[in-house]
Formats: structure tokens, sequence, C-alpha cells
């Protein structure tokens, strides 16, 4: 599965055809089944551990990389505190789906969290409970 990021350009400059030119950019997405081989080496993939309400356990340290705060300062957070406003809504329903269901125990979700520094990161999260002994 691939995540497509792309828009149309109305010409696309040294190319001697007058057509719209749709330039994107992709990147591999990781579903709950495939994971750990989409993970393992990638530099652009980070693990947050939370508690069953969504508070921080744990951030690994391209978390740290990525979001800007030290795992220190997010523990005993809510994750709900840097979701963006009009992610909340489906950040909740798939959260209450994987706490509530005996099926579905693993979801993908794209939502905004914010860093540190105020602005949004776009991030593509695979929500899976696990039990403990995981």
């Amino acid at each position: 599965v691939v995540l497509v990021a792309g828009h149309y350009l109305s010409y696309l400059p040294l190319c001697s055809r007058n057509e719209p030119v749709f330039l994107a950019h992709c990147t591999p997405i990781a579903m709950p089944e495939t994971r750990e081989s989409v993970v393992q080496g990638a530099t652009n993939v980070f693990t947050s551990v939370h508690t069953l309400d969504m508070k921080f356990i744990n951030l690994d340290r391209n978390g740290e990389f990525y979001l800007g705060y030290s795992r220190s300062s997010l523990a005993g957070v809510s994750w709900y505190h840097l979701i963006h406003p009009e992610n909340m809504r489906e950040a909740q329903t798939k959260h209450r789906l994987i706490t509530t269901s005996e099926q579905d125990r693993s979801c993908i979700l794209l939502v905004r969290l914010q860093a540190a520094g105020g602005t949004w990161r776009w991030v593509h999260s695979v929500l899976q409970v696990k039990d403990a002994a995981d």
C-alpha cells in the first residue's frame, strides 16, 4: 500500500508538451499486518507506546526527532493533546474501535500531530492493541 501525495502543474519547464502533468511523492504505508517489515530500517517511521486511554508511555528516538519532544516531556500526556482539531473525531472513532472490538484490534489512521514548535506534522499511524506481555 502506498500513500500518494501530489498535484497537477499546468506546465512542466523544459517539456515540449503543453498539457498538465501530475507530480507525486509516493511513500510506502505501514498496515497492521506489514508494520514490522516496513518499520525495519526506515528512518521516517517512529513508534510510540500508550496506555489504553492514549497517554504516552514511550516514544522512540525517531519520534523525538520528528515531533521535537523528549520522551520524558510526553510521559503521561494524552496524544489527544497533540491531535489537530479537524482530525479529532476520526481519531476518537478509531480509538474506540480498537479498544471495544474483539475482532478489530488494529487499524490505520492519518492525522496531524502538533510538533514542539507548534507546527503540524501529518502522521500515518498504525493503532494496535497489544497484550502487556507483547
